[in-house]
């Protein structure tokens, strides 16, 4: 894994930020769909990562986003697409939820003619932060 210098960190639901994420030349930009998007949004907000990822990555950005701990199925279903570096998965507690997330995620690697292991897991504990 390479060292990154800067990550900007945004709601994936306010297209100002989007568009203007190439600008700030970061190396990475973390999409929020979990606590960024109030629960009435996440719906909507679900079908925004396949545009949102050339947007964000124009100035050269690696892509990651963080999902929801519950539902992570409908997260995923609408975060998987070219262009997705990882994925942080908040309150993690057991491996098998990794595992399902894997399973999941290689599923629709292949579907989307993404080469499978290209998008990452980050885990994250209840007690860490992020």
């Amino acid at each position: 894994m390479e060292a990154r210098r800067s990550v900007l960190f945004m709601a994936i639901n306010n297209p100002r930020f989007l568009r203007g994420a190439a600008r700030h030349n970061c190396d990475g930009v973390i999409l929020d769909l979990e606590d960024a998007v109030a629960e009435p949004h996440k719906a909507y907000a679900r079908t925004l990562p396949r545009e949102a990822y050339p947007e964000v990555s124009r100035g050269g950005a690696v892509v990651q986003i963080r999902i929801n701990h519950m539902p992570w199925a409908a997260d995923l279903e609408g975060c998987v697409w070219p262009g997705l570096s990882s994925i942080t998965y908040p309150k993690t507690e057991y491996a098998e939820e990794i595992r399902r997330l894997d399973q999941k995620i290689t599923e629709l690697e292949r579907l989307l003619g993404i080469r499978p292991g290209t998008i990452e897991i980050h885990p994250r504990s209840r007690r860490s932060a992020g």
